[in-house]
């Protein structure tokens, strides 16, 4: 029975195995990302463990095993949450630190378990070394899930402008966490939810990779390959407003102070189009000094506001170390797309 028992526990570590080697050879994403990818999978290895520990101490007696079997579980429940909330770090929420108050349920929550080691309010243990659900069980689920609340709070913008392919990794993803809490709820002894995590945390790092060749790799905007895709993927339904750029006098930077100044001279254009416009669409790089915004469902207070600050903004002088870049360091336009004909745009 015990075998049986950890048998999915088991696959779950092989798994993170691969994952781990998977992420430690990546070159493709960036360090900080590959970092808090390993953190997650560090983490999810040792609520694994504690979940293997807690159903080995459940086939002994004796007061030590008691005391053990209360520790890992305690243990397991209170690092729950933290696998959701630092998948908010790995989608690059780093802002998120700077607000304690986001902290909170999480230390209400280590407290809770805690205290359940005596008063059983989340899980108890038994004298005969029984594994029981508290009162109070019925809070677990809001607090394993708070991560991916705040996840989906701070990403949402970002989830509606997935492209079909990406959406379906996020499917898959929350799919397979689904599946196995379905299980896990209805068949008691069966542990079937971290096992589903670690399948997930694999699957979101092809769903990284994946995501990360539809970036310009310079600017850290979506490609041309994005745009179209989006695109084709609009309807008449859905109005966009499409702002499009070019860069002013790149060739003269290149020719005058070499392509690394180039580069920052990009950078520098890209970053002026974020303050503006980031906020109201998505950017995508379709050439090398050419860039488009879509804007869906953009309304006209917006519109004057970007169109203003956009003037503001384009007019400043950007400095660098041989002196400064001309004003006006962008050319723009703006057009309405409906869909309706294909050379509305």
């Amino acid at each position: 029975m015990f075998f049986v028992m950890i048998g999915p526990d088991i696959l779950g570590l092989f798994i993170l195995v691969i994952a781990t080697n998977l992420v430690w050879t990546d070159r493709l994403l960036e360090d900080w990302r590959r970092f808090c990818l390993k953190k997650q999978v560090l983490l999810i290895a040792i609520i694994l463990i504690l979940e293997i520990a807690s159903a080995f101490f459940q086939q002994e007696t004796g007061a030590s095993h008691l005391l053990l079997n209360k520790l890992v579980n305690m243990l397991g429940f209170a690092l729950a949450p933290f696998v959701g909330f630092e998948l908010v770090f790995l989608c690059g929420e780093h802002k998120i630190e700077k607000k304690k108050i986001y902290y909170l349920p999480l230390w209400i929550w280590i407290l809770l378990c805690f205290v359940s080691m005596w008063n059983g309010w989340i899980f108890k243990v038994t004298e005969e070394i029984h594994y029981q659900r508290g009162v109070l069980f019925f809070l677990a689920p809001f607090f394993l899930l708070y991560g991916v609340f705040l996840l989906f709070y701070f990403i949402k913008k970002s989830i509606i402008e997935y492209a079909y392919e990406e959406k379906k990794f996020i499917v898959l993803i929350f799919g397979i966490i689904t599946f196995g809490g379905i299980i896990q709820t209805q068949f008691r002894y069966s542990l079937f939810i971290w096992p589903c995590v670690a399948v997930a945390i694999l699957v979101y790092y092809f769903f990284l990779r994946h995501q990360k060749i539809q970036f310009d790799q310079l600017t850290n905007v979506r490609d041309r390959k994005s745009f179209m895709e989006r695109m084709q993927s609009l309807g008449p339904q859905i109005p966009v407003t499409i702002f499009m750029f070019d860069i002013n006098q790149l060739k003269q930077v290149n020719d005058n102070y070499g392509h690394s100044e180039g580069d920052l001279y990009i950078l520098e254009a890209v970053g002026l189009i974020k303050i503006c416009l980031e906020k109201y669409g998505t950017i995508y790089r379709i050439g090398g000094d050419e860039f488009v915004v879509l804007c869906p469902e953009m309304v006209e207070v917006d519109l004057k506001m970007a169109l203003h600050r956009l003037k503001m903004e384009n007019h400043k002088l950007f400095r660098h170390e041989q002196g400064a870049y001309p004003k006006n360091i962008l050319s723009y336009g703006y057009s309405q797309y409906t869909g309706e004909e294909e050379d509305s745009l």
